[in-house]
């Protein structure tokens, strides 16, 4: 009987002594996220955010085989069964149609904090801004390349839950007005 008691009065010791700091425990800052300060005050961490939007970038040069090559191409190939790459999901909207605005947001959001940012040396910062908007223009170009005229968005945005989204509605932008048609 006396085991069965020590056994319950010490559970109850540690529970009630492991349970006295619950607030601070509560209240410490989280150590896996890091906040817009951090980030933009340090230079290896704008590195790694740039790194992250340079791994994310959908890259569609290389080949794999053979038939991917014709994929550069707007001539039929005569392989039995390709037929359907063709269709209504053929070249420019099924695999290779690009259409991720997220990922421009991200580039656009990225340009905008580090432009803010004081804390970063103006060498490291006009790097930091040349490889992102670096990044932009190429995957514009992408863009551009499978699915023609897209339009241009340069600055982050933000729906506000009104429900009328044409505010967010851009048109495509036509060639340039210097191209001689």
């Amino acid at each position: 009987m006396k085991k069965y008691i020590f056994t319950i009065l010490l559970a109850l010791f540690l529970a009630l002594g492991c349970s006295k700091n619950d607030e601070e425990f509560l209240d410490r800052p989280p150590s896996s996220i890091l906040t817009q300060e951090q980030i933009f005050t340090d230079p290896s961490a704008v590195l790694s955010v740039l790194g992250d939007l340079y791994n994310r970038y959908e890259d569609f040069g290389r080949l794999d085989d053979w038939a991917s090559l014709a994929d550069f191409n707007i001539a039929y190939w005569s392989e039995a069964g390709r037929y359907p790459a063709f269709q209504n999901d053929g070249w420019g909207f099924g695999s290779w149609g690009i259409w991720n605005y997220g990922y421009i947001r991200e580039i656009n959001l990225f340009l905008e904090r580090c432009e803010e940012a004081t804390e970063l040396e103006a060498s490291l910062k006009t790097r930091f801004l040349a490889e992102a908007r670096f990044l932009r223009a190429s995957y514009y170009f992408e863009m551009v390349k499978r699915m023609g005229g897209v339009p241009l968005i340069l600055e982050s945005e933000t729906y506000d839950f009104s429900g009328d989204a044409s505010y967010l509605q851009h048109p495509r932008k036509q060639k340039p007005p210097f191209m001689i048609s």
